[in-house]
C-alpha cells in the first residue's frame, strides 16, 4: 500500500473543510481511498521548505538576493516546521561553504563584507581543486537540477505533507533535455526534471511552489515569460503553483505562504502504481459535489525499479542513470568575523595541554554551537581561479586534515556583556606556515563566526603555557 498526505489548493472557497467522504481519488484506473481531509492553516504536521537558488541567479544580482533573504531569515526561523536551504555554484566574495564529508550536511555562510573573511590577517582559503575543476566543466543549470534531485532524496525520508517554495531567477534546468545534445533525445531523455523524482515526491507528500524572482524586470519581458512557463511546468508535475516575485522577496514569500495555507491536507491510500511505457500514471483528486471546487491532476507513481532502455547503438549494453545529486546547503546568514586569541584560559582542565583557541561568541548562541576546523594553505589562487600543481596539492592535503571538534565547544566564561568565551580544540600539524580555518556556528540561530588563525601563533601560545 502507498499512503501519503499532501497539500491541495481548491479552485474556489467552500464553507469549512469537506469530509473525506465528499472527495474521490484515483491513480490511473485504480481507486484510492481518501482517509482524511484537514485544513492547512494551523496544521501542526505541515512542513515548509524554502530554497534560495543562487545558482540560477545572475552573479551581479546574487548579493541582492542574499541580503533580502538575510533580512527575512529571523522571521522564517521562528515559524513552525520551516527549513531553509540555499543552492550555489560559485565560490564568491560574499559566501563560502563547508561540510563534514560525503553524505553529510553541507553549510553555506554569508559574510556581510568580503574583507571580514580575513579574520586574523590571513587570506581566505583558495577554492577546492575539485570545485574549480567542476566549475570548468559543469553543464548549464547543473547546480540547480543537482540540488533539486538531492532535495528530493533528502525529503523522501520525511513524512508529509511538505510544501517546497523554490525561489530562483531562471528555471531552465526544469528541462534537462538541453544536456543531451541535438534534439535532447537519448535513452535518458525526460521531459521534465520532476519526471525521474515522482516517486520521492509521491511517498513524502511533497508539492512544489516555484517562485520566479524578476528583480525589477517586467513580467512581459521574453525571459520572464519563458521562466514562468518553465516554473509552471514543474509545478504542474508536482502539484503546486508557480508565481512571480518582482522585487520584494519578503512580500512574495508571505503571499505564497498565505495562499497555500488556504489549502487542504488530504491523506490518501491505495495500491502501488508503476510506470507505464515512458510515462507515469495520473493522480486525480476531485470534490464530488462540485468538480469546480477541486479537480486536481498530477503525474503520480510508486516506482519500485526503474526501467532503463538499452541503447540500440550499443547492442547488449544496459545503460545506467548517472544523475548527480547534491543536497542543498543549510544557510547561515548572520555571519561575522570570529574574534578570539590563541590558547585557552587556565582552569579548563586538559584543554591547556592541547592546541586550542579561545573564541568570543554571542552568549545567545552558545547552546547548540558546533565547530569546524581545517588546516589550510594561506596561498590564494590566481585571479582566473586556476590552481597551480603546488596549490592543488596543498588544498587536497587540507581535506585530509579536516577536523571536526566535539559538537559543543567548552564554555570558558560569560563576559556579562552579551558575549561568552568558548574553547575550541585545534588539530596538530607540522605546517607552521599554514593557518587554521575556524568556523563556529549554530544552525538553529543561522549564526556563524569565521576566522583564520596562523598555526605558528597557536603553537607559540601552547609553549608559553
Amino acid at each position: 500500500m502507498l499512503e501519503t498526505s499532501f497539500l491541495v489548493l481548491p479552485n474556489k472557497p467552500v464553507v469549512g473543510v469537506p469530509p473525506a467522504s465528499e472527495l474521490r481519488a484515483t491513480v490511473g484506473d485504480k481507486e484510492f481511498e481518501v482517509r482524511s481531509v484537514t485544513g492547512a492553516a494551523g496544521a501542526s504536521d505541515l512542513k515548509t521548505v524554502i530554497v534560495f537558488d543562487l545558482a540560477s541567479t545572475a552573479p551581479d544580482q546574487q548579493l541582492r538576493l542574499v541580503n533580502q533573504a538575510r533580512a527575512m531569515e529571523p522571521g522564517l526561523r521562528r515559524m513552525q516546521n520551516v527549513s531553509l536551504f540555499v543552492v550555489s555554484s560559485e565560490w564568491t566574495e560574499f559566501h563560502h561553504g563547508f561540510g563534514f564529508g560525503r553524505g553529510s550536511e553541507q553549510y553555506e555562510y554569508f559574510l556581510p563584507e568580503p574583507e571580514s573573511a580575513a579574520g586574523y590577517g590571513a587570506s581566505p582559503p583558495s577554492p577546492r581543486p575539485e570545485f574549480v575543476q567542476w566549475m570548468q566543466g559543469h553543464t548549464e543549470y547543473g547546480p540547480s537540477i543537482q540540488s533539486f534531485r538531492g532535495l528530493a532524496r533528502m525529503l523522501g525520508s520525511w513524512r508529509g505533507p511538505i510544501r517546497v517554495l523554490w525561489l530562483g531567477q531562471d528555471f531552465g534546468w526544469v528541462h534537462p533535455d538541453r544536456q543531451y545534445g541535438v534534439g535532447g533525445k537519448s535513452p535518458f531523455y525526460t521531459p521534465n526534471a520532476a519526471f525521474g523524482r515522482l516517486d520521492a515526491f509521491a511517498r513524502a507528500g511533497i508539492n512544489f511552489w516555484p517562485i520566479v524572482w524578476l528583480n525589477g524586470v517586467s513580467e512581459s519581458a521574453e525571459g520572464a515569460r519563458r521562466n514562468l512557463r518553465q516554473a509552471s511546468d514543474i509545478a504542474q508535475y508536482l502539484g503546486g503553483k508557480a508565481s512571480v516575485c518582482n522585487t520584494d522577496l519578503a512580500a512574495c514569500l508571505k503571499s505564497v505562504l498565505d495562499t497555500s495555507s488556504h489549502g487542504w491536507i488530504i491523506r490518501i491510500a491505495g495500491p502501488p502504481v508503476d510506470w507505464t511505457e515512458d510515462s507515469a500514471k495520473v493522480l486525480n483528486v476531485w470534490y464530488a459535489p462540485d468538480r469546480g471546487v477541486l479537480d486536481l491532476t498530477r503525474p503520480f507513481v510508486r516506482l519500485e525499479k526503474p526501467r532503463l532502455k538499452s541503447d540500440k547503438r550499443l547492442p547488449g549494453t544496459r545503460p545506467v542513470h548517472t544523475w548527480h545529486e547534491v543536497a542543498p546547503s543549510v544557510p547561515l546568514f548572520d555571519s561575522v568575523a570570529l574574534s578570539g586569541k590563541p590558547g585557552c584560559a587556565a582552569g579548563t582542565g586538559s584543554e591547556t595541554e592541547k592546541l586550542a583557541m579561545t573564541a568570543i561568541v554571542p552568549d545567545a548562541v552558545v547552546r547548540g554551537l558546533r565547530t569546524y576546523v581545517e588546516v589550510l594553505s594561506v596561498t590564494s589562487g590566481p585571479p582566473d581561479g586556476k590552481l597551480t600543481a603546488k596549490q592543488r596539492e596543498a588544498a587536497m592535503l587540507s581535506q585530509h586534515l579536516q577536523f571536526h571538534t566535539r559538537s559543543a565547544p567548552e564554555l570558558v566564561r560569560e563576559t556579562g556583556q552579551g558575549t561568552a568565551e568558548v574553547c575550541i580544540d585545534l588539530p596538530p600539524t607540522s605546517r607552521r606556515d599554514w593557518s587554521y580555518w575556524i568556523i563556529v556556528f549554530n544552525r538553529e540561530a543561522g549564526w556563524a563566526g569565521v576566522g583564520f588563525l596562523p598555526v605558528a601563533d597557536v603553537v607559540s601560545a601552547q609553549r608559553r603555557r
